[in-house]
């Protein structure tokens, strides 16, 4: 009963997210609080996460992020000048990418093994679930 209740819900916030995905006039501030009390709820979130940031979520993330990642980029590269940058939850590395552009020396990590894989190859981004301890062998970076 609880898992047919489960599989419901995580039919319904699956459905939702991709409607938000497809039709951006949707307020995201509007769905906001709903959407991430939902995600606080921790034994759907293993079950929600992995559906949720699949290969459709970046490909439209990354129209939308694409676009202020270049200015971000430039304004942390200015502002603080770092020669190596670690993104932990790059998703894509959007933001790495801009900044391996610029010449720092960068490494990427995330859940997500959609995200990886249509990433930029010019730099690493390796698996890891954060809420695990992570092991970088020093010289990595």
């Amino acid at each position: 009963m609880i898992l047919r209740k489960s599989k419901k819900l995580l039919g319904f916030l699956t459905d939702f997210y991709s409607l938000f995905l497809k039709d951006k006039s949707i307020d995201y501030e509007k769905y906001k609080k709903f959407y991430d009390l939902l995600l606080k709820l921790k034994p759907l979130n293993q079950l929600i996460v992995p559906k949720l940031y699949n290969a459709e979520y970046y490909t439209s993330a990354n129209e939308l992020k694409s676009i202020s990642a270049k200015k971000v980029a430039e304004v942390l590269f200015v502002t603080f000048k770092p020669s190596t940058v670690v993104d932990l939850g790059c998703g894509m590395g959007l933001y790495i990418s801009e900044l391996h552009k610029l010449g720092v020396e960068v490494i990427g990590c995330d859940i997500s093994f959609d995200a990886m894989r249509i990433s930029p190859k010019e730099f690493t981004i390796f698996y890891a679930d954060l809420r695990k301890p992570i092991f970088l062998i020093v010289g990595l970076i």
